[in-house]
Order: C-alpha cells, then structure tokens, then sequence
C-alpha cells in the first residue's frame, strides 16, 4: 500500500472525530465562530512550520491570491460548523464528500487544468455515492439545512483547494498554504 493511502485514512479517521467534538462543543454551548477561533489558531503554529521548507523570494505581489482562499476557507469552515451545529455528524460528513465533484466541476469552468473524462465521471460517481449516503428517510428543516450548509462549505472548500492547486506552486506551496491559514486564523 502506498503511503498517500494511509495518509487519506488517517485524515479521514480523523476528520471524523473531529466533526463529533466538534458537535459535542457546540452542543454544550460553544459558538460557531468561537470553535472556529480556538480551532484555527491552534492549527496556525502547524502550519508556520511548513515555512522551513520555503525556498526562495515570496512574490507579495500575488499575497491576494493566498488570502482569497484563506477568506473561502474560514468561510467554507463557518458553513461546517453550522452544519454540524443543525444536524447530525452522520449526515454532515458524507455531504463533504462533495467537495471532489466541486473541485472538478471549478477546474473545468475555470479552464485551471483539463479534466479528462474519466476523471470527471469518476467524480459524478462519488457524487452519486455521496447523494445517497448524505439522503435519510427524514425530509426535515433540520436535514435540509444541515445538507444544503454542507454543500455551501465544499463547495468553498473545493474553491480554496483549487486555487491552492492552481497558484501555489508559482507563490510557493509552503508560504501560500500559511499565509492562507493566517488569513483563515486573523478572519476568525
């Protein structure tokens, strides 16, 4: 198995624990936006460690392109946490998974990269997969309001991957993902 595999696994086991404390926080009183604080900030220190492995001038120039996807995620992560806050954790986390059939769907509006075809029925399959696991028999407020924020927050999400795909590379991937995660932290 490759490497990249168990890294997904353990991203995704953790995400997982994260959305139930996460709901356990704001069930017990938390604001959205103090989780978010908390949250980001303990995250900002992570990812200033990424700079020891920046080389070479960092185009300020371009600093509006990094902010603009820290501003989609802090907004993305809002819409998280009020999905999770509205409904169930078991309804909220597959709803992420939407996330990939964004990113795609970003990337071939905006002409980022070419998207082949099997690549883009791949994600139209993991929507599909994604729609049915996210559907409950309960057609509730609550239900819909928690699938439509999951939606808004990857399809945010999927904007700020994207973008991080799209100019890191040129800005420099380790100081754009930390001016990114610095904008996300002062936003909060």
């Amino acid at each position: 198995m490759e490497p990249f595999h168990s890294y997904a696994t353990v991203a995704a086991i953790g995400y997982a624990v994260a959305a139930v404390f996460s709901k356990q926080a704001l069930s017990k009183g938390a604001g959205i936006l103090r989780l978010s604080f908390v949250v980001n900030w303990v995250f900002l220190p992570i990812f200033a460690t990424l700079l020891f492995g920046h080389s070479g001038p960092i185009p300020w120039e371009k600093f509006y392109l990094p902010a603009l996807a820290g501003m989609l995620f802090f907004i993305g992560q809002v819409f998280t946490f009020a999905a999770i806050r509205v409904g169930d954790v078991s309804l909220q986390t597959p709803m992420m998974g939407t996330k990939a059939v964004f990113a795609v769907l970003i990337a071939v509006i905006c002409g980022t990269e070419p998207i082949s075809l099997p690549l883009f029925m791949a994600a139209f399959v993991a929507m599909i997969g994604v729609a049915l696991l996210g559907i409950s028999g309960s057609s509730t407020e609550r239900v819909r309001l928690s699938i439509g924020l999951a939606l808004l927050s990857s399809l945010l999400f999927a904007g700020a991957d994207t973008m991080v795909g799209t100019y890191a590379g040129s800005f420099g991937v380790p100081a754009f993902l930390f001016v990114m995660m610095l904008v996300n932290a002062l936003l909060s």
